[in-house]
């Protein structure tokens, strides 16, 4: 996704892109007026996350077909369907704490496998998009 905005207005590589209803994406490249954004559900991105209530992390990746995913969260952890996830804020990373990302859909665990199969709902309806928003870092 293209905005409108750019270098000139002090946007740069790694700013997040949210709207009204959460985290859009990142900012991926920058030109003088314009950005290119990597947006959440995106096949190459991973977002540091955190379920709230509670204290499971994981790694919040989208796929090649714009569905969502929790990955890596131990098996230990609580995880339920409808919980909220959001940025983690954790050290060294790109966005900051609390941005919803999205919406537990649904969770599973098989005895061989080190961590649950999450599945999540983006908080933004990216059919939708219209205006959005750089918080720059």
């Amino acid at each position: 996704m293209t905005i409108n905005v750019g270098s000139d207005d002090g946007v740069r590589p790694f700013d997040a892109v949210v709207n009204g209803e959460g985290l859009v994406g990142r900012v991926e490249s920058v030109t003088a007026s314009a950005s290119q954004v990597q947006l959440l559900t995106d096949q190459k991105s991973y977002v540091d996350a955190i379920v709230l209530p509670g204290r499971a992390e994981g790694l919040a990746a989208g796929s090649v077909t714009g569905s969502m995913t929790l990955r890596y969260v131990d098996k230990s952890e609580e995880v339920k369907q409808g919980q909220l996830i959001v940025t983690s804020g954790r050290s060294g990373s790109v966005f900051i704490r609390g941005i919803p990302i999205g919406q537990v859909q649904s969770v599973g665990a098989q005895e061989v496998q080190l961590y649950q199969s999450i599945t999540l709902s983006p908080a933004v309806d990216f059919r939708k998009l219209d205006i959005v928003m750089v918080v720059k870092r």
